[in-house]
């Protein structure tokens, strides 16, 4: 599978570079990526063709070669902690930015994809709303991230028509722009925005709409429930030596059993004290002890 991805990744890139001289994103999937010459090349509605073949270079390219001319891919990790950033005008301290969120938005696509193996249901959303977080989230021109799109197309099980990923691309990349425009001259605020107005979507709409699971959450970044966001927050509070509930009540039982030992020998050395006066002797409040006394 490893070797599989690989492949496909290296052959989407170089067809990347070459996307301007007319290179094709579809014939980037495994099994196109080699047709055996002289076999039949298949497809409903088109006459069936003879594959050739021409030889232009004899030399074996291994994959770690052409890793060389492609930018290198990192290999999908487990989350990370969130980092706190400096927020645009009209945020609070300590949230992210609106295109740090967009562009960590675009990445957790692309995870959920490979987590997945491409098999996507409600690719053509998925594609809208990859586009979509990916022109809030950089700088990249409508053709960039076009072609950014279609390598995400390919890594789908089943692709998608040319026209239709264009057209829901076009679509993305303008609605995400007269967004940030309206967003900009609204001094960086959502608040006032015209309701007609293309909004980014909800974080729980994407994940209703795609099904994530909370299995699949543990391998995102923003992509995530309130108990995914709740997990992680107490992980942060016990890497910071903060006591889990457990730990605290154990330890808290333990406590008063230890103080209802010593009430209890107090009691029997001092048996006509006052309660103010077993306060005393053992530091704490009356009330305390009056507790204490009913649980004897």
């Amino acid at each position: 599978n490893e070797i599989k991805w690989l492949t496909m990744y290296i052959t989407r890139e170089l067809t990347g570079q070459l996307i301007d001289l007319g290179a094709d994103y579809q014939t980037c999937t495994l099994e196109r990526v080699f047709r055996l010459p002289y076999t039949l090349n298949k497809k409903e509605g088109y006459p069936t063709k003879l594959v050739t073949a021409e030889i232009w270079n004899r030399r074996e390219w291994h994959l770690n070669e052409l890793m060389d001319y492609v930018k290198p891919y990192k290999p999908m990790k487990k989350r990370s902690k969130l980092r706190t950033v400096t927020p645009l005008k009209g945020y609070k301290k300590g949230t992210r930015t609106l295109t740090q969120m967009n562009m960590a938005r675009a990445n957790d696509i692309l995870n959920l994809v490979h987590i997945r193996n491409g098999e996507i249901e409600n690719r053509n959303i998925l594609t809208y709303d990859y586009a979509f977080a990916l022109t809030l989230g950089s700088d990249m021109s409508h053709l960039e991230v076009l072609t950014a799109t279609f390598q995400l197309d390919i890594s789908f099980t089943s692709s998608q028509k040319k026209n239709v990923l264009k057209t829901t691309v076009k679509s993305a990349y303008e609605r995400a722009t007269k967004f940030w425009r309206a967003y900009e001259e609204n001094n960086y605020s959502m608040r006032g925005l015209d309701s007609n107005l293309v909004k980014p979507k909800q974080t729980r709409t994407i994940i209703r709409q795609q099904a994530i699971t909370a299995a699949e959450m543990e391998f995102l970044e923003v992509l995530i429930g309130k108990e995914e966001k709740e997990r992680r927050r107490t992980d942060k509070r016990r890497d910071q030596g903060q006591k889990s509930m457990e730990q605290y009540n154990a330890e808290r039982a333990q406590k008063v059993n230890s103080n209802l030992e010593k009430l209890r020998k107090l009691k029997e050395k001092y048996p006509k004290a006052s309660q103010r006066k077993l306060a005393e002797m053992m530091g704490v409040s009356k009330s305390y002890i009056n507790k204490l006394i009913k649980e004897l």
